[in-house]
């Protein structure tokens, strides 16, 4: 005998991937001598999985991942020569890493 509630023709899997990046952009103009600082390029990956069940899909259940590779965040400011305002060479003025997020969550809709 089998339950309603068991018949696959119900089951629905959605599964998702994206890639972001953006280049290098202007985080604040320099002043008095100072080079103007810049945000280093990040490449962020993201996944999703959502598996719907039961009669109708009323049950979901959602995985999800954010930041899959962990990016480093960097923000360089140019060095300028004295005089001619040439850019000689960057320094880095912060580094950070924002962590990879993972949730978890499981649904029931009221139909």
């Amino acid at each position: 005998m089998r339950l309603p509630f068991t018949n696959a023709a119900y089951n629905t899997l959605l599964l998702s991937l994206s890639y972001n990046t953006f280049g290098s952009r202007l985080s604040s103009l320099g002043a008095v001598g100072s080079g103007d600082i810049y945000e280093q390029p990040v490449n962020t990956l993201n996944g999703t999985a959502t598996y719907q069940f039961g009669k109708e899909n009323v049950w979901g259940l959602r995985l999800a991942a954010r930041n899959i590779l962990n990016a480093s965040y960097i923000t360089q400011q140019e060095i300028l020569e004295s005089g001619t305002n040439a850019v000689i060479d960057t320094k880095i003025l912060n580094e950070y890493t924002t962590g990879v997020g993972v949730s978890l969550g499981l649904t029931y809709r009221i139909r």
